[in-house]
């Protein structure tokens, strides 16, 4: 297998990767190839295209990680917002069409209608928070991130020779759909266009306390001074290590599970260069059960200067900026990692979201209840507990203590169904693998037979499932633990 992925990668050339290759195939062994995701065999194995070989490659599963079609990018969008989370955490996108005799139906664009049983449910989200993909990512080398290091690298005076070794040693790299950092203080950066309110999600990835910052609204523009100027000179010797002198004005946050911390940089009208700690409202919590793997999930009001931090769903960080100022005109997010880091210590992140919020502010956790539904109104504020007695074409019917609610559908946010706190989400199949499509929406089974360029999904709770392949954005023959859907 490793001799025939060397000889494939070796006949990649630099114009196939740039122009012909829209599908990657992710392997165990951290190889990625370009070409085209046909489909698989009745046995089971992936069938590929490579324009460098003359006939069709077959994959075994069990060697690969993860397929990604035309790289990461959406094909066709879906007509819905809305999405069913299940109990073994899948997320169904699908409009929702009714719920009687404990049965909902689920109208998807990917496989036509779907009955879901109301007790393998977890939520219910109608018009949830994140109902505009931003950006989505890292698939490939090919995105447009940007390093950015501490002192002035002339890269364009080095041969080409040079400049392929510099490649190779760069500080921060895409590698198995990840952002991994390994090496001296630098950051990484993508620009993209932030709606007033927005929110980022990701899972990070630390060795020995090895924790990156996150930048936000970054305009990377640093001014020129007049070095006769001794008050200047005198601030900028000062704060000759601030990350403004190649982030420009920007905030960024420390990230830690238990302790963040955010400090905003920037530059006033005059030349002078600042930055300030803002305080956390938030008190640290423990850090005993603190873990190498965290999912963050922040959210951002670029009007009212609120910026909320959660760590696998819990809060750990709330801030009020001054805003409007310069920090929210920024159009540039990433990571930075402002110490070198050893041999073994290195940090990955992954699986980065970023949407639209709508202003809630609750994190999922504060949404359980053993007894009771929660219906969760758009205004994010608002919210009534009961027994969901049925989904209706445009209303819900909400039994409370207090009295029978018919509620509209365009004014609920989510509806999550009741659960013993104890109960934990039921593990996948040994065969299970996981399909992810553009957007939201992710539905764990057993592949079967494909004909006609459809696939076949068998889920232990959906039954099969013909899914239309122009819908999907990957297909994971591992866990991948994605970020955001399951705790929106």
């Amino acid at each position: 297998m490793k001799l025939l992925l060397n000889l494939l990668c070796s006949l990649v050339t630099s114009s196939f990767y740039a122009n012909a290759a829209e599908d990657l195939i992710n392997f165990q062994n951290d190889d990625t190839l370009h070409g085209k995701f046909i489909g698989f065999t009745t046995s089971g194995k992936i069938i590929w295209k490579n324009p460098s070989a003359e006939q069709n490659i077959a994959f075994d599963t069990k060697d690969v990680r993860k397929v990604v079609m035309n790289k990461g990018k959406i094909t066709t969008p879906f007509t819905h917002t809305s999405y069913v989370t299940l109990k073994n955490l899948d997320t169904i996108p699908g409009k929702v069409i009714s719920l009687k005799d404990g049965e909902l139906t689920l109208k998807s664009d990917f496989a036509g209608d779907i009955k879901i049983p109301k007790d393998q449910i977890l939520n219910i989200n109608i018009n949830p928070l994140g109902n505009r993909i931003i950006y989505r990512g890292p698939f490939s080398e090919d995105e447009k991130w940007e390093l950015k290091y501490p002192t002035i690298r002339k890269t364009e005076d080095l041969t080409e020779d040079e400049n392929e070794k510099n490649e190779e040693h760069k500080p921060w790299k895409i590698k198995n759909f990840s952002l991994h950092h390994q090496g001296q203080p630098s950051s990484i950066l993508m620009k993209t266009e932030f709606p007033d309110q927005f929110r980022i999600t990701f899972n990070s990835f630390s060795t020995q306390s090895h924790y990156p910052t996150l930048t936000v609204m970054a305009d990377l523009i640093v001014p020129e001074f007049d070095k006769e100027n001794e008050v200047l000179t005198k601030n900028r010797t000062r704060y000759r290590t601030s990350p403004a002198n190649y982030l420009g004005s920007s905030l960024v946050i420390r990230l830690h599970p238990s302790n963040p911390s955010l400090t905003e940089y920037g530059f006033k009208e005059d030349g002078t260069l600042f930055q300030s700690n803002i305080p956390n409202m938030v008190r640290s919590i423990s850090s005993r059960d603190i873990q190498p793997k965290t999912l963050y999930d922040l959210r951002v009001d670029k009007k009212t200067g609120i910026m909320l931090l959660f760590a696998n769903k819990r809060s750990i960080g709330q801030w009020q900026t001054n805003s409007p100022t310069q920090q929210t005109k920024g159009t540039y997010f990433g990571y930075n990692m402002q110490y070198s880091s050893s041999s073994n210590a290195k940090s990955v992140i992954s699986d980065i979201v970023i949407t639209k919020w709508n202003g809630i502010r609750d994190s999922a956790i504060s949404l359980e209840n053993e007894s009771r539904d929660i219906v969760m109104l758009n205004n994010g504020t608002d919210r009534y507990s009961g027994k969901l007695a049925a989904i209706n074409e445009s209303t819900i019917d909400l039994k409370t203590v207090y009295a029978e609610l018919e509620i509209p559908h365009d004014q609920i946010s989510s509806i999550n169904i009741s659960r013993k706190k104890a109960e934990e989400p039921e593990l996948p199949r040994k065969n299970d693998v996981a399909i992810r499509f553009y957007g939201t929406g992710k539905i764990t089974g057993q592949l079967s037979k494909a004909e006609d360029s459809s696939i076949f999904l068998d889920s232990k709770i959906l039954g099969k499932i013909n899914i239309e392949p122009e819908f999907i954005n990957s297909i994971e023959f591992v866990n991948m633990d994605h970020a955001y859907e399951s705790f929106q």
